[in-house]
């Protein structure tokens, strides 16, 4: 039985209890990416990095994937009421006029940047940089290429916190490699890890 005890919706990442032991899970959910982690490092989670608590069991690792994927792409569809086919959205906002594309770019720096929604803050910016309008109109573009850069420091930000808490479950759970290894090191390796063994999705046979 595994427990789910918190979850980042908009990046996918859980906290999931197991055995009594404690794990941190992130996409793409395979083998490599089950960290496990102190009890302390998920009160954190959810005070400092953006972290929920839910409280929800499942009989195995499939059903809680599917789970965290169905939440995350809700959370990743368009959050301003488009399509969730590209090309479509494309064509419903290619004709529209200047103040509707003025009022995407608004709600997209006063809603889903604030929010920490920056997957679908850039698929809506991304969609707006593709229309003539915003194309050549020096206002418009500048003002979407400035979103742009703030979603990018967003991602690169929140990366970072989250790889702290990752590095700091390795320090709790290894201190005697952590203090032969800077905590960086550690982290490379494992890295390098994963990216040199292929490895099965969580629950496959």
């Amino acid at each position: 039985m595994l427990e789910l005890l918190a979850i980042a919706r908009e990046d996918g990442w859980a906290f999931v209890k197991k055995d009594e032991q404690l794990i941190l899970i992130k996409p793409p959910y395979r083998d490599s990416n089950l960290v496990r982690v102190s009890e302390d490092i998920i009160e954190k989670a959810v005070s400092q990095h953006g972290f929920e608590w839910v409280q929800e069991s499942y009989a195995g690792w499939g059903p809680l994937v599917d789970f965290l994927r169905t939440e995350l792409s809700k959370v990743r569809q368009c959050e301003l009421g488009m399509l969730d086919d590209a090309e479509l959205k494309f064509e419903l906002l290619r004709d529209a006029p200047r103040e509707i594309l003025e009022d995407y770019l608004r709600r997209t720096e006063s809603e889903l940047i604030p929010g920490g929604e920056w997957n679908a803050a850039l698929d809506v910016l991304t969609l707006l940089m593709r229309i003539d309008i915003v194309r050549h109109d020096a206002n418009l573009y500048a003002h979407a290429i400035a979103l742009l850069q703030r979603c990018n420091s967003g991602l690169a930000e929140n990366g970072r916190t989250r790889a702290e808490l990752t590095a700091e479950g390795v320090v709790r759970l290894f201190p005697g490699v952590t203090r032969k290894y800077p905590v960086a090191s550690v982290m490379e390796y494992m890295r390098n890890v994963a990216e040199r063994h292929q490895v099965m999705p969580l629950g496959a046979a």
